[in-house]
């Protein structure tokens, strides 16, 4: 069974999983966020 890899491990030339990870700075994103819940598995924003 293949280990999975992390968006570190994917190298820039490796096209098929280029496109599954954002580039952008998740800081500029996600900026209004609000939490609605929080629960066993943490926090729910909208």
């Amino acid at each position: 069974m293949p280990v999975p890899r992390s968006a570190k491990d994917v190298s820039s030339n490796d096209i098929e999983c280029d496109n599954l990870f954002s580039k952008e700075d998740p800081e500029k994103l996600f900026v209004d966020l609000r939490e609605i819940g929080h629960g066993n598995f943490g926090a729910v924003y909208y």
